[in-house]
């Protein structure tokens, strides 16, 4: 019975050990895909600097008319 109980213990420990090496394993197919996301998301401030140029646009034409 304790040799029952050690076995499940090694076979946990293994068990740990592999997903450990999984979680931690470097991959490089998600690093390269957040780099190129990062690459193509625009910074806070061209996206702030795109919007207000609209709402000028848009208030411009409002003030024409």
């Amino acid at each position: 019975m304790e040799h029952d109980f050690e076995e499940r213990i090694r076979d946990l420990r293994r068990r740990i050990e592999e997903l450990r090496s999984k979680i931690y394993s470097p991959r490089p197919e998600v690093v390269e895909r957040s780099q190129e996301m990062v690459q193509q998301r625009p910074s806070v401030e061209q996206a702030r600097e795109r919007k207000n140029a609209e709402l000028d646009a848009i208030r411009q034409k409002l003030r024409r008319k």
